[in-house]
């Protein structure tokens, strides 16, 4: 019986320094604000540099993102967080107002549920939405994905987890440790990834390091890839539905589309031709141009420009096993592209009257219509089958790649 009094002392004061803990965690994380999710002012050489998140990154954007009310908005996964800058002087002559709310990893579907999302809460006059081929391939016998629904509890609990997680705590020391480094790895306040820290890796391994790994990555992925668009003979496919779902969503809220199809390097070009996969590609172009001319006569305002063709710029060289002196000027590596590069998308895809300062933009990319993609697959096969010729080192290393990762997939 004497135990229980220094029990509750015990428990007491334990209890005490965890609310106390917890309240100087929340103290931090609300004053440093990682994710802008609270709106605190931000202060340079303290935290106007934010990290980029590793978790809840679609539900920090999506809050971050309606909170600044855009008119624009740009959708898609990595490729086109880290390549196409809602900076760009095309949004800008516009009067729009843009945020990137692409999301790493994600699908057809998460565009989706982020335009229906922002839609609901303010006008978006435009989406710039970035469609990629290997989101398409699919077994034969997948379903549809159902809508996804509105969560009206997702704010409330991202702004909890960003104020008491532990996540929260290491990115606010983070964003105090980001204030002092070079390239740090951040997320702008408008969505936007300049992947920073890629150029620090640069300097370090060469370019080479970061095209090897990518593409042996991407090689275990194509080795595992469906030969298929469809599912269950019908025609369609998960995300050939999120696709016309988007597009009804975006004729719904008035909203301008105009899609961009990936401009992969010429590595992962050919290591897509190796796989076998490059017909469905061409394939996967008619239906895209099918489905938005589909949804125009609909009244959707839609156009599509293709980039995912072998071109100067989507062949840039891959610098030499060794060299760490060569900088690329239009890739980090062979899944994506940098701003430079997305600045000539930009400027093709919202008829910007002026190239973009990194280059002329004449040549790059093409629209893609049912009546043109005939012509526009046979220029690009064209395009690949004599970038094979003339680049055999290329050539060698995506069938290397790719011969490497079949056998370990048949195993």
């Amino acid at each position: 019986m004497r135990l229980a009094p220094r029990r509750r002392w015990f428990v007491t004061r334990a209890a005490a320094v965890a609310a106390i803990a917890l309240a100087a965690a929340a103290a931090l994380d609300v004053l440093v604000d990682p994710y802008g999710v609270f709106g605190t002012p931000t202060i340079d050489g303290v935290n106007a540099v934010k990290p980029r998140p590793d978790v809840m990154v679609a539900d920090i954007k999506a809050l971050v993102g309606r909170r600044a009310r855009p008119d624009a908005l740009i959708l898609g996964n990595s490729r086109a967080e880290i390549g196409l800058d809602p900076a760009h002087l095309a949004f800008a002559a516009r009067s729009e107002r843009t945020y990137n709310a692409a999301v790493p990893g994600s699908g057809i579907d998460r565009a989706v549920a982020t335009l229906a999302d922002f839609t609901a809460v303010h006008p978006v006059r435009l989406a710039v939405v970035g469609v990629d081929f290997l989101d398409f391939p699919t077994a034969p016998d997948a379903r549809a994905s159902a809508a996804a629904a509105n969560d009206p509890w997702a704010a409330l609990r991202t702004r909890v987890l960003a104020a008491l997680s532990i996540s929260a705590v290491r990115d606010s020391l983070k964003t105090l440790w980001l204030a002092r480094q070079r390239d740090p790895a951040t997320l702008r306040a408008d969505g936007f990834n300049p992947l920073l820290d890629y150029r620090g890796i640069a300097r370090k391994d060469g370019y080479r390091v970061l095209f090897v790994e990518r593409a042996q990555r991407s090689a275990e992925m194509l080795a595992r890839l469906p030969h298929n668009l469809y599912a269950g003979g019908t025609g369609e496919s998960p995300a050939y539905a999120d696709l016309r779902r988007l597009l009804r969503v975006a004729r719904d809220a008035g909203t301008d589309v105009r899609i961009v199809l990936y401009p992969y390097h010429l590595l992962l070009m050919l290591q897509i031709d190796d796989a076998g996969l490059w017909p469905l590609v061409e394939q996967w172009k008619a239906d895209v141009a099918s489905i938005a001319d589909d949804a125009r006569r609909q009244g959707t305002q839609v156009v599509v420009w293709d980039f995912t063709c072998p071109d100067e710029r989507t062949g840039e060289p891959v610098p030499a096993p060794g060299d760490v002196a060569t900088a690329m000027r239009w890739y980090w590596e062979g899944g994506h592209f940098k701003r430079e590069l997305g600045d000539l998308m930009l400027d093709r895809a919202l008829g910007a009257p002026e190239p973009a300062a990194t280059g002329d933009r004449d040549g790059f990319g093409a629209l893609l219509t049912p009546a043109t993609v005939a012509a526009r697959n046979g220029a690009c096969r064209a395009a690949l089958a004599d970038a094979r010729r003339r680049l055999p080192d290329l050539a060698a290393l995506a069938a290397t790649l790719n011969e490497r990762s079949l056998k370990s997939a048949m195993r």
